[in-house]
């Protein structure tokens, strides 16, 4: 399967301008942050480990986070989910050598 990102993007820009009432009505609001996680937020998140690169980082406090899974979902393509800052600013801003 082929995608080009910028076709993608103007057939989204041809949707046009919609006010978010009219978008997406009232909604429901947010469940409550809590641990153990809300039912509803529990059925799409993963867990992610710190990346040992964080620059800065003491060796202290959290070593993962929740987060709400990628929402692509391909045949035969997984999404890889591997370790991720727990902060901005974490990493250097230098271009990641090639595998």
């Amino acid at each position: 399967m082929r995608v080009s990102l910028s076709a993608t993007l103007l057939w989204i820009r041809r949707f046009g301008n919609l006010h978010p009432i009219t978008a997406f009505g009232e909604g429901r609001p947010l469940p409550p942050r809590c641990v153990p996680l809300d039912p509803e937020l529990a059925a799409v998140s993963t867990t992610i480990e710190r990346d040992p690169g964080d620059v800065g980082w003491d060796g202290q406090g959290g070593r993962s986070m929740s987060v709400i899974r990628h929402a692509a979902s391909f045949k035969g393509l997984g999404i890889r989910e591997g370790k991720a800052p727990m902060r901005l600013d974490a990493h250097k801003p230098e271009w990641l050598p090639r595998p």
